[in-house]
């Protein structure tokens, strides 16, 4: 244990008499004979950064490619449908997209009124507004389809990682996509959906890296240090700025916090973040 404390101390010692230098732990001869794979990445050989893995509180942009709820499917408020009418007022047509209001029911204009769906099928739908148009004309046809369920409204957006871990996809109940790949979560959440849609496709992506930064830490020269906490977006490379001894009162403060590269002294250095 003297030994150690008793190196500690000759290092501090030669430390202080050089000041600020410019300390190498690379050896750029040896770097030369080595694979592209096996060298220290830098600002002039920068690297990728793995596979992002997911973790709260990531923000992931979901988007539903195919969501189609798997028969008998019964409408819901805010369902989206597209109605098709035959055989009624020429200048007040009955085609479009309509939403189902709040009180399950669906406004086909002032010369027609209103008709309930929600609750019934599609087909149900539309005998329910044919029998609504027959009170006025004769021979009405009526054709309806669903065009966008509510639940794919509730799939489709950003939806923050929560801290247990899953995404709230409404209706459908929450998944667990902390720890996975952006595909592994595409899967899983395809997974859960299929137990209510017919076979599913979802896209996933980041909207929102949060889960990932790295921290810059600024000593204020006797006044205090300062943190700010920056989102790692891929690419980064760390600046590092130090000065000649006793350019500043304060400079023994500035000189313990920097840790210099190759480079000549009051200019700056660059470094892979890591």
């Amino acid at each position: 244990m003297h030994n150690f404390f008793l190196s500690i101390g000759l290092l501090l010692a030669v430390a202080a008499c050089s000041g600020c230098q410019s300390v190498s732990s690379r050896n750029p001869d040896l770097e030369a004979h080595l694979p592209p794979a096996h060298k220290i990445p830098n600002e002039e050989l920068k690297t990728a950064l793995p596979e992002y893995i997911i973790e709260p509180p990531d923000v992931l942009l979901i988007d539903a490619i195919k969501v189609i709820p798997k028969i008998p499917y019964l409408l819901e408020p805010l369902d989206i449908i597209q109605i098709q009418a035959d055989n009624v007022l020429p200048d007040a047509p009955i085609e479009g997209l309509y939403q189902i209001e709040h009180e399950g029911t669906v406004d086909l204009g002032t010369q027609y009124g209103i008709v309930k769906v929600a609750g019934l099928s599609t087909v149900d739908a539309a005998e329910a507004i044919r029998r609504k148009l027959l009170i006025e004309f004769r021979n009405p046809l009526v054709s309806l389809v669903l065009e966008q369920s509510t639940g794919s409204q509730q799939v489709a957006g950003p939806h923050q990682v929560l801290p247990q871990g899953t995404v709230n996809l409404g209706g459908y109940g929450e998944v667990f996509v902390a720890g996975l790949t952006l595909a592994q979560a595409k899967y899983a959440i395809e997974k859960h959906l299929d137990e209510f849609l017919e076979s599913p496709e979802v896209f996933v992506d980041i909207a929102g890296i949060n889960s990932k930064a790295y921290y810059i830490v600024r000593d204020g020269g006797g006044l205090g240090d300062s943190v700010t906490r920056v989102p790692i977006q891929g690419g980064e490379i760390w600046w590092l700025w130090w000065w000649w001894p006793g350019w500043r009162k304060h400079q023994r403060h500035l000189d313990r916090s920097a840790l210099p590269r190759q480079g000549r002294p009051g200019t700056a250095a660059t470094g892979p973040l890591g």
